[in-house]
């Protein structure tokens, strides 16, 4: 006669060399050697075999109980295991924070972990947005940066948050700075300084191409200095799908914003057109490339590409491409085509990505190296703590600004840096 479920658990249970769970336990020290026991009637099965991650444990002595494993990571961060150390600068609609953790009750918690934490008051963006379009335009940036795949030139997302009065982005550090206050501190760059860094941005451009998104602020303040001394692209806030009917592509930073933004020359970038599809997108994407030009020109020259004493001064340079060339500045052939060519009014005639990775100034650069990320960079920010930032953008915040997050003190600047020459 074969033996009885209840006949096959003593013996099981008499064997020598089954490990057996000490009948003394109580439930919460199970809980913490990695067990939980859940009555099995809940499930409407009998377990009576477990694993804690060192010994597995085929019979229990309680067959009644149902014996889970515990789940051993930590819960999500929220607002309040955050707090805002530094204020690291401030936009006509945002500011940016370096927040650190300070939550420590679990193993697994990391205290004094920073990240940038970009700070969005609501009340701002429906003031500047169509009603229509207020919900999507919040969350533009939360969307480019959530959609775009990894890439080591692009700024990681890490999470969301918000509570009545603002939005926050939690997102990764990069503690070097950015380019403009390195064009401040170090003036014009050479062209071999220039050309690496330029190289960064058109990574960073591929990249959001690939993706079928326009950054549409592509400027010396959006790129940050990472750890590792190359550039990473930031502020999202303005990108959308190169298809996008519905956004405003009048929007950008003055200085750098090609012609056609404004409407001015050609037909308008917005809303929908009879010309076909694959046209406008690649117009929409020539405001990138336009965009870097004033930027490549910025790292030559230490100054603007185009100025004026108004607006449609500066306008009607960019539609002649009048450059303001420093005077005596020498510039090679190579170099002077490939800025030109890129602060072109007609966006039909930019160059495109395969343009530029070809282009003979840029000969010198091995791409694949470059996205690997060895070559040495000229610039490294040296090792650093929280009070060795380079950020300094004001004063924190007053509690009531960011109810959400909490305000700590604020820290002392110290710069240390490393220029590799």
């Amino acid at each position: 006669m074969p033996p009885t479920r209840r006949g096959r658990s003593k013996q099981a249970s008499a064997d020598p060399q089954s490990p057996e769970l000490p009948p003394s336990l109580s439930p919460k020290t199970e809980k913490a050697k990695g067990f939980a026991l859940i009555a099995a009637s809940k499930v409407g099965k009998r377990y009576v075999g477990a694993y804690d991650g060192d010994f597995f444990y085929p019979k229990l002595h309680v067959p009644a109980e149902l014996v889970m494993p515990v789940d051993q990571r930590p819960p999500p961060l929220t607002l309040r295991d955050l707090e805002a150390v530094r204020n690291l600068g401030q936009g006509g609609e945002s500011m940016v924070l370096m927040a650190r953790t300070t939550r420590n009750e679990h193993p697994l918690d990391r205290p004094g972990t920073l990240y940038a934490m970009k700070v969005v008051r609501k009340k701002m963006r429906r003031k500047i947005e169509h009603p229509k379009y207020h919900q999507l335009a919040i969350e533009s940036e939360r969307i480019s940066l959530g959609v775009l795949p990894w890439n080591a030139f692009i700024t990681g997302i890490v999470q969301i948050f918000e509570d009545r009065v603002n939005l926050y982005t939690m997102l990764e550090m990069a503690p070097g700075g950015n380019l403009l206050q390195l064009l401040s501190r170090k003036g014009k760059l050479s062209t071999h300084t220039a050309a690496f860094y330029y190289a960064n941005v058109v990574l960073a451009i591929e990249a959001v191409h690939a993706a079928d998104y326009v950054h549409c602020d592509i400027k010396p303040a959006n790129f940050l200095l990472g750890e590792d001394g190359y550039l990473i692209l930031t502020d999202f806030g303005l990108s959308a799908r190169a298809h996008d009917d519905r956004k405003s592509w009048e929007n950008g930073t003055p200085a750098y914003m090609p012609p056609e933004m404004v409407h001015f020359d050609g037909p308008p970038l917005s809303g929908p057109s009879n010309r076909p599809a694959a046209e406008v997108c690649e117009e929409r994407k020539a405001i990138d490339w336009y965009c870097s030009g004033c930027l490549l020109f910025e790292m030559l020259a230490n100054k603007l590409a185009f100025g004026g004493d108004n607006p449609l001064e500066v306008l009607r340079r960019k539609q002649q491409k009048v450059l303001n060339w420093p005077d005596g500045m020498r510039v090679g052939t190579h170099l002077k085509g490939l800025v030109e060519s890129l602060l072109e009014p007609d966006p039909r005639r930019r160059p495109a990505l395969d343009d530029v990775l070809s282009h003979p100034w840029l000969k010198g650069i091995d791409w694949e190296r470059l996205r690997n990320k060895q070559y040495l960079p000229p610039f490294l920010p040296d090792k650093w703590k929280l009070s060795d930032t380079l950020y300094q953008g004001g004063p924190l915040p007053k509690q009531s600004q960011v109810p959400g997050l909490q305000v700590g003190k604020q820290h002392p600047l110290k710069v240390r840096t490393e220029w590799i020459n």
